[in-house]
């Protein structure tokens, strides 16, 4: 009889929660411009104001504001008593991740079917993407027909519109499980439908029921292998969904998504399978721990009473992060210095005096970090060797973060002070790993910065492994971050 002892122990009823937070967030966030929805009803109804750029003129003490960038991108703030002179805490954290992004002009007709043509968003772990379906969300831009502005931008999911792309069966090539090659332009072809006939305008409008269907239908439009010139299927089903004209679609951006609905798994429900954790996995507990910072029902609420640190705390969540940043919306760009910048000045800080408030500042870059990986343990470092919930990574690469020992210190007393274990990470020597936005907003933002991030498993494939725990840890630390009077 084994002696073996299975470990049952139950998560609190508050670990848990933040578990069910985060799984409800990706579930209502298929790609960036939701996340930035959501993180921005949940700041509304934690009493935040979304304001414009131009407001930033009117900052005074005790405000809870934020902003968006392309409705991708989002820095929300609080103004304490303190104002800028304390400087400010920064969590930051990007909302997209690798997927598959629809190409303009997509649709081809081939063998009977509709194909649709995609290009890499990210750098995805794309054998992860074959045989699932998938549905499309992202942005539509449709005419305003005012005179405010010439257009305006709808968020769309197409749902429950699936796509999917069928493997080769491995009948047809019998060495499929020792490693294929995925060449990009040839397979990276998902099915839409069938085409049912050879003269296609939009097959997939048939159960749509797109207001127009009968009158394209009169169309003898000869649409076979045409490269998707002609082939209007997306026109159609996006005017179906936000119930407007076709001639009011002027451009979009549909990314793929994965349709099964995260969940948790393992034998006590103590880990989470679902997409994006890399990030939402660090912009989730980031968004509950900067609420819960600015509560009165914060779990650090009362712990340091007057000695609090009440100056500026931001929470700045970042999009294409996966594509290198290099966007009015992403983290190489003078946004996030523009921003608080101009909140000082407002708050009364003569301009020379604003160098002085980035040497008492300090930011959390937040990403996510490599778990050891049982099956390929040999990946890991020697002696840094992250582990499913048991705690946030510093994670320590010179060239690729900009984690120092004086960073890495402050890291260390914030999670001592919050109760919350802590691992490192490097990469093994031989391995050059990744980077995120820390260094590159740092370039602008001359702060100190740590970079930090939870542990997961199969980073960057549709499917990722987290820790509930460890979102728990990651949110109550958030917390302690813009509390904790010197770090």
């Amino acid at each position: 009889m084994s002696n073996f002892d299975i470990n049952r122990k139950p998560l609190s009823s508050e670990e848990r929660q933040m578990g069910r937070n985060m799984l409800d967030f990706v579930a209502k966030s298929p790609a960036a411009w939701q996340a930035c929805a959501t993180a921005g009803e949940l700041l509304q109804a934690n009493g935040f104001h979304k304001v414009q750029a131009g407001d930033l003129v009117n900052s005074k003490v005790g405000d809870k504001n934020f902003i968006t960038i392309n409705d991708s991108s989002l820095i929300a703030w609080s103004i304490g008593k303190d104002s800028y002179q304390k400087g400010a805490r920064i969590w930051g954290s990007h909302l997209d991740s690798p997927a598959l992004q629809i190409k303009p002009n997509s649709l081809i007709e081939k063998e009977g079917t509709l194909i649709v043509n995609c290009s890499v968003y990210g750098g995805p772990l794309l054998n992860s993407y074959f045989d699932r379906p998938l549905g499309l969300a992202g942005i539509v831009t449709l005419r305003s027909h005012c005179d405010q502005a010439a257009y305006k931008s709808v968020l769309v999911d197409l749902a429950p519109l699936k796509i999917v792309l069928p493997s080769l069966a491995i009948h047809f090539n019998r060495a499929a499980n020792d490693g294929v090659k995925i060449e990009k332009q040839k397979v990276l072809l998902p099915l839409l439908g069938l085409s049912r006939n050879e003269k296609v305008k939009t097959a997939a409008a048939s159960y749509t029921r797109a207001a127009n269907y009968a009158a394209v239908c009169e169309q003898e439009s000869d649409c076979v292998d045409n490269g998707g010139t002609d082939l209007q299927v997306f026109e159609q089903l996006i005017s179906e969904k936000l119930n407007c004209p076709m001639e009011d679609i002027l451009d979009y951006d549909l990314r793929t998504y994965v349709c099964e609905a995260p969940c948790f798994v393992g034998l006590n429900e103590e880990l989470m399978s679902s997409s994006r954790m890399d990030d939402l996995g660090m912009s989730i507990p980031g968004v509950y721990g900067f609420i819960a910072a600015n509560s009165a029902d914060g779990k650090f609420a009362r712990t340091f009473k007057e000695n609090e640190f009440d100056g500026l705390k931001v929470l700045y969540l970042a999009d294409n992060e996966e594509i290198g940043s290099n966007t009015k919306q992403g983290a190489d760009t003078i946004w996030l210095r523009q921003t608080i910048e101009a909140i000082c000045l407002s708050l009364g800080m003569p301009q020379a005096e604003f160098p002085e408030v980035l040497e008492h500042s300090i930011m959390i870059s937040a990403d996510v970090a490599h778990a050891v990986h049982p099956n390929y343990a040999e990946y890991a470092d020697a002696t840094n060797r992250p582990r499913l919930n048991e705690g946030p990574v510093l994670k320590i690469n010179p060239g690729k973060y900009s984690t120092d020992a004086a960073s890495a210190a402050s890291f260390r007393l914030v999670c001592e002070a919050a109760g919350v274990p802590l691992q490192t990470f490097m990469n093994r020597t031989d391995l050059p790993g990744g980077t995120t936005i820390g260094p590159i907003t740092t370039a602008y933002l001359p702060i100190s910065n740590v970079d930090i991030g939870n542990p997961i498993l199969a980073m960057h494939s549709c499917r990722e492994l987290a820790g509930v725990l460890d979102s728990y840890y990651a949110k109550v630390m958030c917390e302690m971050f813009y509390r904790k009077p010197l770090i």
